[in-house]
């Protein structure tokens, strides 16, 4: 897993979530396939990639974000209108 921070509009840093030493638990995120299987939205802040939940997560349930259109369309991957859908926090305890 690789990301492109971006510090400014043309200027980024690489971060490599592939080296275990260098990276911790949530290197294990993976691509959701569709919006239904989407449980995270990953976002940038300060210069790091944070992620949150969009719906309620069941112990042992794999963890999947939908990383947007380029990133679908260089896998193939059929992008809809997840963009346009909010994430509701019905059944989520604060």
């Amino acid at each position: 897993m690789e990301y492109n921070i971006y510090t400014s509009k043309d200027l980024y840093e690489y971060v490599d979530a592939r080296r275990e030493t260098h990276s911790n638990w949530m290197r294990y995120v993976n691509c959701a396939r569709s919006e239904e299987e989407q449980n995270l939205v990953a976002f940038q802040y300060e210069g790091a990639i944070l992620y949150r939940c969009c719906r309620p997560i069941k112990t042992g349930e794999e963890l999947l974000v939908w990383y947007g259109e380029a990133y679908a369309k260089d896998f193939d991957i059929t992008f809809d209108h997840l963009w346009n859908t909010k994430c509701s926090d019905r059944g989520m305890k604060t």
